[in-house]
């Protein structure tokens, strides 16, 4: 074969086939990067349904305005970090002191959010104090979901 019918000719990847087996990728600038045959599967998949993950991550956010709007007593704002392959929720009690309550609440949303918008991918959600902010928080990565922004916090996002 010569190497211009190779460079033209489809690779095929099949998952009973090639599902663990790895495919490396070589980069004009010699970056490589290992995949398997199963993590492209699956890239292309999510590539394929990206816009349906979008909306299902548009109706998570609603609902956790929703809900940050009904415990508004408790909550004083909700932010979202990603983080590698998750969304974390922070969210921070109008108290300067831990709140069991929201922790329960919390737990609640966190299990609902799980069992009812699968398709967005691993979410962790907690509580943090808004006095120790940038312990918890990307100040380059965040943003708000609900609630006071934290730039107002003399740490956060300087």
């Amino acid at each position: 074969m010569t190497a211009d019918m190779e460079k033209k000719s489809a690779i095929h990847v099949r998952e009973s086939q090639d599902g663990d087996r790895n495919f490396v990728f070589h980069l004009s600038d010699n970056d490589l990067f290992v995949r398997t045959g199963r993590q492209l599967i699956e890239a292309c998949q999510l590539n394929i349904s990206i816009d349906l993950w979008r909306q299902e991550l548009d109706l998570m956010f609603a609902h956790v305005k929703g809900w940050c709007q009904k415990k508004n007593n408790h909550v004083r704002t909700c932010l979202c970090e990603p983080r590698r392959a998750r969304l974390v929720l922070h969210f921070i009690p109008k108290t300067d002191e831990f709140d069991f309550d929201l922790a329960d609440w919390i737990t609640e949303l966190d299990c609902y959010l799980s069992r009812n918008f699968k398709n967005v991918g691993l979410v962790e959600a907690g509580q943090i104090p808004w006095a120790e902010m940038e312990r918890f928080v990307n100040p380059n990565l965040f943003f708000v979901i609900y609630g006071e922004h934290p730039t107002a916090h003399a740490t956060v996002g300087t």
